[in-house]
C-alpha cells in the first residue's frame, strides 16, 4: 500500500543519505512510481526505471474500464499527480500493456527522462532478448 511503502521508501533515504554521497533510483513497475512519490523532494544522482508507471491515474482507470468500474466507485487515487525532477533513463517496451506510449512521452517531456524504447519489449522484460536487452542498457547506465 502507497501510504506503508513510501514511507519505508523515505526512512532508507534518510538512513542512507548521510553515508553515501552518490544515491541512485533503480524502480521496477508500479514500484518506480512509489520511489518517485517517496523521493520527489530528494536529490538523487539519477534514476534507472524499467517499464515504469508515471501516471497512476490513467493506469487505473483503464484497469477500471476493463473491468467495469465507475470512476464514482472509485476516486482515491487521483490527487497525487507525479512530479520528477531527478536525471533518469527510463527502459520501456512500446508493447507495454500498462503504460501507454502517450504517457510516457508525457512523463519524458514533463521529466526531462531520457527514454530508451525496446521494439517489441512489454511492461515485463521476460523473454530471453529482452532480458539481455535490459543487462545491457543497465551496464550502460551504470557503468
Amino acid at each position: 500500500l502507497p501510504w506503508v511503502v513510501v514511507p519505508e521508501i523515505q526512512a532508507v533515504y534518510a538512513r542512507m543519505q548521510p553515508v553515501w554521497p552518490h544515491i541512485r533510483l533503480y524502480g521496477v513497475s508500479i514500484g518506480a512510481w512509489l520511489a518517485m512519490q517517496a523521493l520527489r523532494a530528494e536529490k538523487l544522482e539519477k534514476a534507472l526505471l524499467v517499464s515504469p508507471v508515471v501516471d497512476m491515474e490513467t493506469l487505473i482507470l483503464s484497469m477500471m474500464q476493463g473491468a467495469h468500474v465507475t470512476e464514482e466507485q472509485l476516486k482515491a487515487a487521483r490527487e497525487h499527480p507525479l512530479q520528477w525532477h531527478t536525471p533518469t533513463q527510463v527502459l520501456y517496451g512500446d508493447k507495454d500493456a500498462l503504460t501507454s506510449r502517450a504517457v510516457m512521452e508525457r512523463f519524458r517531456r514533463q521529466s526531462g527522462a531520457h527514454l530508451t524504447i525496446l521494439q517489441g519489449g512489454e511492461h515485463w522484460f521476460h523473454t530471453e532478448v529482452q532480458l539481455a536487452v535490459l543487462q545491457s542498457w543497465e551496464e550502460h547506465q551504470c557503468g
